[in-house]
């Protein structure tokens, strides 16, 4: 185990003997540091207005970038391989080695001062609300109007706890049922979050039972705009749907004595032409989807 304090212009490294914290290496750097963060085997550190990253085991150091307007604010994440360092009002996704991690980041309304996670959210603290992120859809799903400046995760209870108001009171923030969350997305018609909740929640049996309604949904919603090729892949994904439901959404095609499972949208009234071609493309390539399903499942059998 190796601990590490922050000092001025410097940072002192203390290894575990067995018995105590022995003094093991001190590294210098440009400014005093503000934050610090371990990821996999090196250590972020927030430093005037820039992030440097430093490994101790050669006492190396790796200058990044500049937080420009924004304090220096970092965060690790679960699993010790990625971090988020903040660049103005953007948190920037990096890796153990000090890489992009990803090709986007977290917009927040303002730079945060502190970031925790409980699953399947972040939550910062910003100075004027909290918000409340799913980082796989980059979407806000809430905010707050509090005053907090720190923030404590309690990851098992699936909560975290605030100081607001100058230190004088101190909030729980806990996270309501998914169930219940995935029906307040669904009908706020969030779509894309809703699915990457369900995605991230799959082993949750009463998740799992919502998730293709939610693709149905969803795909209906893309029909209707035209977006054909992505909601018919949708409803592929729907193992529990028949799939006459979805030739319900080609009158000409489905069978007129079958009611179908749920209220199936109307067509667009100009579906027609190069429009109506390229439901059909996609219809064609569902229907082919459908049929390996049901072969590998009779192969399976």
């Amino acid at each position: 185990a190796v601990l590490c304090c922050g000092a001025k212009k410097k940072l002192l490294f203390f290894r575990w003997d067995g018995s105590g914290f022995t003094e093991w290496r001190e590294v210098s750097i440009p400014d005093t540091p503000t934050c610090l963060s371990w990821c996999g085997d090196a250590i972020c550190v927030g430093a005037g207005k820039k992030y440097h990253l430093v490994t101790p085991s050669d006492g190396g150091e790796k200058s990044l970038f500049d937080s420009n307007t924004a304090p220096p604010t970092s965060f690790t994440l679960p699993g010790n391989k990625e971090m988020l360092l903040q660049r103005d009002n953007i948190s920037v996704f990096q890796d153990a080695g000090g890489r992009p991690s990803r090709k986007y980041g977290l917009c927040w309304t303002e730079p945060p001062v502190a970031l925790v996670f409980v699953f399947p959210y972040l939550i910062a603290v910003l100075p004027k609300v909290v918000e409340v992120q799913l980082m796989e859809t980059q979407a806000t799903v809430q905010s707050m109007s509090l005053r907090a400046s720190r923030i404590a995760a309690a990851p098992g209870a699936r909560a975290a706890f605030l100081v607001a108001n100058n230190c004088v009171d101190v909030y729980r923030l806990r996270a309501v049922a998914m169930p219940r969350q995935v029906d307040a997305l669904l009908e706020g018609e969030q779509y894309e979050t809703c699915l990457a909740l369900c995605n991230l929640c799959a082993t949750e049996p009463a998740i799992a039972a919502k998730a293709d309604g939610v693709r149905r949904s969803y795909a209906h919603t893309l029909f209707l705009n035209y977006q054909f090729d992505k909601a018919l892949a949708l409803l592929a994904q729907a193992p529990s749907l028949d799939p006459r439901d979805t030739l319900a959404l080609f009158p000409d095609l489905a069978d007129p004595s079958y009611t179908p499972s749920a209220q199936v949208p109307a067509p667009p009234p100009d579906l027609k032409g190069h429009k109506l071609l390229r439901a059909q493309v996609a219809l064609i390539k569902y229907l082919r989807a459908i049929r390996r399903r049901v072969a590998e499942g009779a192969g399976a059998g």
